[in-house]
């Protein structure tokens, strides 16, 4: 079945091809030989019959540049006629290795922004905005600056208005990228018309940005509250992070702030944090007398995934009135302790845990763990 473009878009993982299996010996003596360029690479695969060989050549673009504009318009051709995922991630990834100009190429890409598949807009919002294609730049900026018709892609009805909308959220999104704080005021009136797109200021523009996150959060304004919710819980580059932890920490010791907003500002101080800095928060967790502020600054040490946190996350694997929340904070120690330290917690789980399938699972990773 053929996937439509909403489908790619709203993926979020690469579909791993099926490496299990295995070609006759006759078959693998007799498989073509995978090209070096992309426009080679492409007519392997349009002639390959067998997944095994379309694997391998679509495993190898992904790590390929394209070298001129014959390459790209080979990238264009397998990304319109292929709609699979794996075809598509991987001719974006050769995509984004885009590493030469010329004039053609950027006739090329406002070609395909002007054409009307939504797909070939993406493509070209893509290319574009990796080669910094000054004559497709009004072009997208058009593309951004139309009236959302509906408040997010999943109110249209028609799958044609759902792809426009997405393919409306990627010009915004290169527009962020290309021009940087400059196209803060359109993402601020867009995202009054589609409160996702503040998830692109988070995400790009994470420290111009978080002021007026911080402030949606605590509006009364529903839309507002939806703004701040995917502004807040984009994820911000760690520089950017950095430059804005003390403001994040104001925000997530004050017990008056919005919970969301604590909650989402305590995930990103735990992964920007160093090791000194996470064990400071922990003495000031232990002073802690509020629960609410308590679980605030539990979420931050359980992003950091620092082994300052391990006491509070065996606290939490046994004490924790939440089943899901014991089985969570067992499987993130799972990741961060030796065996020998990890088996007696497994032990306990299998024993003790109140919860009949938390005690099966640690049994069933006990067994795994000995042998």
């Amino acid at each position: 079945m053929i996937l439509s473009l909403l489908i790619f878009l709203q993926s979020t993982a690469f579909a791993q091809m099926n490496t299990e299996q295995q070609a006759p010996a006759s078959q693998e003596m007799t498989a073509p030989l995978i090209g070096v360029t992309v426009d080679e690479l492409h007519k392997e695969f349009i002639e390959a019959t067998d997944d095994l060989t379309r694997g391998k050549i679509i495993d190898k673009l992904g790590h390929t540049a394209p070298d001129g504009t014959r390459d790209i318009q080979s990238l264009f051709d397998l990304f319109m006629r292929f709609p699979e995922t794996q075809v598509r991630d991987a001719v974006l990834a050769s995509l984004a290795q885009t590493s030469f100009h010329s004039p053609d190429l950027n006739l090329l890409f406002v070609h395909y922004l002007q054409q009307p598949e939504p797909e070939a807009k993406l493509f070209a919002i893509k290319g574009a905005l990796r080669v910094h294609d000054a004559q497709a730049l009004p072009v997208i900026e058009e593309l951004a600056e139309r009236k959302f018709e509906y408040k997010s892609a999943d109110d249209a009805v028609l799958l044609t208005d759902k792809n426009g909308w997405w393919v409306q959220y990627e010009a915004l999104a290169a527009l962020a990228q290309w021009n940087g704080e400059q196209a803060l005021p359109l993402l601020l009136k867009k995202s009054a018309q589609a409160p996702e797109i503040a998830r692109i200021m988070g995400r790009f523009l994470w420290k111009s940005s978080l002021p007026q996150l911080i402030k949606w959060a605590g509006a009364s304004s529903k839309i507002d509250k939806e703004r701040a919710q995917a502004g807040l819980a984009a994820p911000a580059p760690t520089p950017e992070l950095r430059d804005t932890r003390a403001a994040m920490l104001a925000v997530l010791r004050d017990h008056s702030a919005p919970r969301e907003a604590r909650h989402q500002l305590a995930l990103k101080i735990g992964v920007c944090s160093t090791h000194d800095e996470m064990a400071d928060l922990f003495k000031e967790y232990k002073e802690l007398k509020d629960d609410e502020d308590k679980l605030m600054f539990k979420a931050a040490l359980y992003a950091s995934r620092d082994q300052v946190a391990v006491p509070v996350l065996i606290e939490t694997a046994k004490g924790d009135p939440k089943a899901a929340n014991r089985s969570g904070a067992l499987a993130q120690l799972e990741d961060m302790l030796p065996p020998k330290e990890l088996k007696p917690l497994l032990e306990w789980a299998a024993k003790y845990d109140p919860d009949p399938e938390n005690r099966d699972l640690a049994e069933r990773d006990l067994k795994a763990l000995v042998h």
